[in-house]
């Protein structure tokens, strides 16, 4: 089972911060997950959130705030800068057994995509590294025909992110349709409560299986969800936990993993024993799924994102307390 270390060392040290890489990397994290913003003034930046309020000493947007103005903030546990994706690659190149899943969201202009893979050859010309080293986690089908048309992700892994497993098909079917070897989906990354679903049992799965797919799931931070895994019968090489603490994740998530022997018994893909309400875990188990098939429903509708005041719209609201309760 792989470690994807999330948003640097997420758990410990200030998110998507050269602190967190560097820990992350020490704790022996297979991969490190973070995320891409770009500034006014064109420059790419590591940030999850649009916003810097979250985790600096000032509220700035970032992509109405240059460069300078954004280094000129500290984060709010410690004395860390915001780091440029320039900066991330160079690290990146003195790091060289572990690699970067770039999450590139669908808010960013496509150009992002070409302006990232331009610095990375500003940063070294052998693309080669860039192929084994960096993976791009993108949510949306047309990002990906970006790429293909552009010749951006040509010899790339990518890794489709998304909520949805109805957007995960999506991706599966497009590159089955593209056969082109240039281009590779290396994964699905979904959301934990996902996996718990008879449309990834039924479905998904044995696509993923099928096709020799792997799977990340995130944000896995607890052992019971590692459990639920167990059921499926996944070959550990084919699977990776997104995690907010890799250290804890090789120490106690990883040893338990232990997979159902793979056969060939249909009821080896399907069978799920899921835990009763009346439990501590169970509760969470059935809120949770209740929760993630409420979002996943809204999550296309045309209303979702609009602002109802400025600033705020039911997606912000929605994913504000979905943060809270650790969903997300």
């Amino acid at each position: 089972m792989q470690v994807i270390s999330h948003r640097g060392y997420k758990a410990k040290f200030p998110e998507n911060t050269l602190l967190g890489f560097e820990n992350a990397y020490k704790a022996g994290a297979d991969a490190i997950e973070t995320d891409v913003q770009v500034t006014k003034d064109g420059v790419m930046v590591i940030n999850h959130d649009a916003s810097t309020g979250r985790l600096y000493n000032k509220d700035l947007t970032i992509v109405d705030s240059t460069l300078e103005e954004l280094k000129k903030l500290r984060t709010i546990n410690g004395d860390q800068q915001i780091l440029t994706l320039e900066e991330l690659l160079h690290w990146l190149l003195e790091h060289r057994d572990t690699k970067l899943l770039l999450d590139v969201k669908p808010l960013l202009p496509k150009i992002a995509m070409v302006k990232i893979y331009t610095m990375m050859l500003r940063v070294s010309e052998d693309v080669s590294f860039w192929h084994e080293h960096v993976m791009w986690g993108l949510w949306s089908v047309d990002w990906v025909e970006y790429g293909v048309e552009t010749g951006v992700l040509k010899h790339f892994d990518v890794v489709a992110i998304t909520l949805s497993l109805d957007v995960a098909r999506k991706f599966v079917d497009f590159f089955k349709e593209l056969e082109d070897d240039n281009y590779n989906l290396l994964s699905i990354s979904v959301h934990f409560v996902s996996t718990w679903t008879e449309q990834f049992r039924f479905e998904i799965l044995p696509i993923l299986k099928r096709e020799r797919i792997q799977l990340f799931v995130w944000t896995v931070n607890n052992i019971i969800d590692v459990k639920y895994l167990n059921q499926y019968s996944v070959d550990p090489q084919m699977i990776g936990i997104v995690t907010d603490d890799p250290q804890e994740a090789k120490e106690v998530l990883v040893p338990a993993f232990k997979p159902l022997p793979t056969t060939e018994k249909k009821s080896d893909f399907v069978a799920f024993k899921a835990p009763k309400w009346t439990t501590k875990d169970g509760f969470r188990f059935h809120s949770y799924l209740i929760i993630y098939q409420f979002v996943t429903a809204l999550l296309f509708s045309s209303w979702f994102r609009k602002e109802f005041v400025p600033g705020y719209s039911i997606a912000s609201l929605m994913f504000m307390f979905l943060r809270s309760i650790h969903f997300i």
